[in-house]
């Protein structure tokens, strides 16, 4: 007898029902016949879409809210699914009610159609993995079945999620240990999987960078998809895939289809188990969200009826209107607007363009799991419809020489057995595709790896802008005498509109205008030359197109250089030539004249080294020939070495980076409670109170080298405390003063002779680690490879630091033996010697200590980490 079809759908990051522009997930809800009890289906919002904007940042970003999204799903499934032994019990139950004769079938199991996009396909394949895997569970109320759920996937993650070394395994058991709920697997299986529609699987729990999620997943903790097969209960799975985004952090997660009957030769889908097609498009003109989506509907399109030919039911006239089916294939458009993935900010997710040929044959790691193994990949009809109308120079750079095409009428075809009328080119020969990829890895190729190493410039010069001023030592006296004070005004006029917490990078860029203008120029530079790589990669592959598919091109122009260069870019290549040339006069002898102030202060700053490294850099990416690149791009060597990068060596480092980090933290908050609670502040036996001190008098009571006052000094209150004795080393030296709540006070400290911060001259100013670079101009062979090693060192000893966003060996004033109430003395240090004015936010004692290393486990292991002596006064002026 008729079962009913469950109806599961996840959609992509930042994607709900609330959203104005819908994905196809959504299409697919709203495209359902649900108005009779044959088909129930349940939408559940992507991640990042929680109304608490903490969590939905943490959604978007790494994929926090996956596991609540998963056991929703699943919880459904649970609800409403029914097998056949479970009608057959319920009409028992009926029959026996009635008093009637059971009627006996045959029953049929439920059947499960399930669609994602994105992140929501990633969180489909773990629900389809958890039911095949795990089933479902069988529950009285609803405590019960969320216990149960939560028993039932913790089982699933134990088997199927494991790291190379099953770290987690310690975790787990000791989460056991208070968890009561147990799941059987075999209380309740499923039979089936009907269908699997997905759009685009990407990764679900993302860092910054891909190796970093890969190391964390492979040695910590299991984050990524544990397996690439599908599922053998799985009866028919669809995956609709973007050919043209190119954020590395959006490769899709494919099926490895090597277990798979292969089936060649011309064939209908309904032949294979799995089916995967790339379609013109980035990311979400596949899966839809865009404004204008009609390109998703391509996609869309080949899934409705796939899913329509399995038993899915969809809303059709006369009972509806519009009809689903002919109003989503009616609004598809081959030639709809492709949008840049990249555009704006996410110009900063990683450059690289994807390509079938490595997505189809990569091993991911030595697990047998882990592999993608497709011998023939497929690619839509409607691709080649674009690239042969060309109405919106359409040039994919990815294809691989051998492929199959999806016809819209869902056969599988080789491109020389398709037909077309003559003097209309649409598909291209075996020849000519080989022809076409030849160009595509050689000429387009070498274009697009000047693009990747110009994007890995643009971060770089874009994280130095936005974290040098956290190192800046400029003082607040430069902004007045800088030639470029309009600059500054500007620069404080803008900050007005900026929170607080963006003040030192206003003060930063404020007193160094030129530096930041540099800089910032630099970051601008790099992001037009990669627009400019751009629109050189469309113009060399829609050639490599038109070629292979024998058309003309009316519009070819050669205005531009042999190098492929407009006139605009060799004057800037022109100009960084001068920059990273300039300082060869003076290594063979000969000093170039000097300028007047302001012009040779210009050029001083952009000939530092700095900029001197980014122009190098640039000339020798942009000015290398493409068959150069090829030669070297294309080698077995290379390839496998970037392979083994990715793959092995940059996760094992990420790896380590975090578990050193994580303890590192750890060690730093574990200190932060210690310090909090007393342990390393002792109080002064007997503190003083101090006077108000007039400022008046203060100017007559200045102390002598030998510490005595002149007789001019009249007020004991001017007088103070004699001079305490500061041991840098110290982790907490008492000052012997008494505070009180809102009292005005001045700080003084002298250098008592030289310091020095992990060998290296050091001042009350503190040590930025740019300090601790070397300087090439004056140098020996020996010192920079010394502080080389200290900027290393440190850099490792960051996250130990005191007070994580000061300098190392900043002087620091603290309130109290307990608590955290910091002050710190930010001013400028001159000769040794540093002063400030300082309003107490709490009654207590005052003691101060330098911004160094500490460790909460073995407080004094960096005692030696610095050394010098000061003498510090301290007094109390008016407020």
């Amino acid at each position: 007898m008729a079962n009913k079809r469950i109806i599961l759908l996840s959609d992509g990051t930042g994607n709900s029902a609330g959203k104005v522009w819908r994905t196809n997930v959504w299409r697919v809800f709203e495209s359902l016949d649900l108005t009779s009890s044959q088909q129930i289906a349940f939408y559940d919002d992507g991640v990042g879409t929680s109304s608490f904007k903490p969590f939905a940042i943490l959604g978007g970003a790494f994929g926090f809210g996956l596991k609540r999204n998963v056991l929703d799903i699943y919880k459904f499934a649970c609800r409403n699914y029914r097998s056949h032994l479970d009608y057959l019990a319920l009409e028992a139950a009926a029959a026996k009610a009635e008093g009637r004769e059971e009627r006996y079938g045959p029953w049929q199991s439920d059947d499960i159609f399930a669609f994602g996009f994105s992140r929501g396909a990633f969180t489909i394949r773990v629900v389809n993995g958890l039911i095949c895997e795990q089933g479902l569970v069988k529950y009285q109320t609803e405590q019960e079945l969320d216990r149960k759920v939560a028993a039932a996937y913790r089982a699933h993650r134990a088997e199927t999620f494991k790291s190379r070394f099953q770290v987690e395994w310690v975790f787990r058991k000791l989460r056991n240990l208070f968890v009561s709920a147990k799941h059987d697997k075999s209380e309740r299986p499923v039979g089936h999987i009907a269908f699997l529609g997905l759009w685009d699987t990407v990764a679900a729990y993302g860092l910054p960078i891909d190796e970093m999620t890969r190391g964390v997943s492979r040695y910590l903790w299991p984050l990524e998809l544990p397996d690439r097969q599908l599922h053998p209960l799985v009866r028919k799975a669809c995956h609709a895939l973007s050919l043209d985004d190119e954020r590395t952090t959006f490769h899709p997660l494919l099926w490895d289809e090597s277990p798979e009957i292969v089936v060649t030769g011309t064939r209908k889908t309904s032949s294979e188990r799995i089916t995967q097609v790339w379609f013109a498009g980035v990311h979400s003109n596949v899966g839809g969200g865009y404004p204008d989506d009609s390109l998703a509907h391509v996609s869309l399109t080949w899934m409705l009826s796939e899913a329509r030919s399995r038993g899915l039911t969809l809303k059709a006239a006369p009972g509806a209107d519009p009809d689903a089916f002919a109003r989503v294939r009616s609004t598809q458009d081959k030639d709809g607007r492709i949008y840049d993935s990249r555009n704006g900010l996410g110009g900063y997710y990683r450059y690289g363009p994807r390509s079938v040929a490595a997505l189809s044959d990569t091993k991911f790691s030595d697990d047998k799991r882990d592999c993608v193994k497709i011998a023939i990949p497929k690619v839509h009809e409607s691709v080649f419809d674009r690239v042969s109308v060309d109405a919106h120079l359409y040039a994919p750079v990815s294809l691989p020489p051998v492929y199959e095409i999806l016809t819209y009428d869902e056969r599988i075809v080789a491109p020389d057995k398709l037909t077309v009328p003559p003097g209309r080119p649409k598909y291209e020969s075996p020849a000519s595709a080989r022809q076409r990829e030849f160009t595509q890895e050689h000429v387009v190729g070498s274009s697009i790896w000047r693009r990747r190493i110009i994007y890995f410039l643009t971060v770089i010069a874009s994280l130095y802008l936005l974290t040098y001023p956290l190192t800046s030592t400029a003082p607040a006296a430069a902004e007045f005498t800088t030639p470029l004070r309009p600059l500054s005004d500007l620069i404080r006029m803008v900050g007005l509109a900026l929170p607080g917490a963006a003040s030192r990078w206003i003060n930063a860029y404020a007193r160094e205008p030129l530096w930041f203008v540099l800089c910032a120029s630099l970051v601008a530079l790099l992001l037009w030359l990669s627009a400019s790589l751009k629109d050189r990669i469309t113009d060399q592959m829609r050639r490599a197109w038109r070629v292979s598919l024998a058309k003309v091109d009316l519009h070819r122009s050669e205005s531009k250089s042999r190098l492929g260069l407009s006139p605009s870019q060799m004057a800037v290549l022109a100009g960084l030539a001068l920059i990273a040339l300039y300082p060869i006069p003076g290594w063979i002898g000969y000093s170039l004249p000097k300028l007047s102030a302001s012009p040779q202060t210009f050029i001083d700053r952009i000939t530092h080294p700095y900029f001197q490294f980014f122009a190098f850099a640039v000339l020798v990416t942009m000015l290398l020939g493409d068959r150069t690149i090829a030669r070297f791009r294309l080698k077995d060597a290379y390839r496998r070495l970037l392979t083994n990068i990715k793959l092995k060596v940059a996760p094992a480092f990420f790896a380590v980076f975090f578990l050193v980090g994580g303890v590192a933290f750890a060690s730093h908050y574990l200190f932060n409670i210690r310090d909090s609670l007393g342990h390393f502040c002792q109080p002064a036996e007997r503190p003083i109170t101090l006077e108000v001190c007039d400022p008046d008098d203060m100017k007559l009571c200045k102390r002598a080298p030998d510490g005595s006052f002149p007789g001019t000094c009249t007020s004991a209150a001017c007088r103070g405390i004699d001079f305490v004795a500061f041991d840098t080393a110290d982790l907490c030296t008492p000052v012997g003063v008494m505070l009180e709540r809102r009292g005005q006070y001045q700080f003084i400290l002298e250098k008592d002779g030289d310091w020095s911060f992990l060998g290296a001259p050091s001042g009350p100013g503190g040590m930025p680690l740019r300090a601790f670079l070397p300087n090439w101009k004056k140098d020996g062979v020996t010192d920079p490879t010394a502080a080389l090693g200290r900027f290393a060192l440190l850099a490792a000893a960051y996250p130990l630091k005191r007070t994580l966003d000061r300098p190392f060996g900043r002087v620091i004033l603290r309130y109290g033996e307990t608590g955290n109430e910091e002050n710190f003395i930010d001013g400028e240090a001159a000769n040794g010697r540093i002063e400030e004015k300082f309003r107490a936010t709490r009654d207590g004692q005052l003691f101060v200590y330098l911004n160094q290393p500490v460790s909460g486990v073995f407080p004094g292991l960096f005692g030696r980490v610095n050394s010098g002596k000061a003498k510090i006064w301290v007094y109390r002026i008016p407020r």
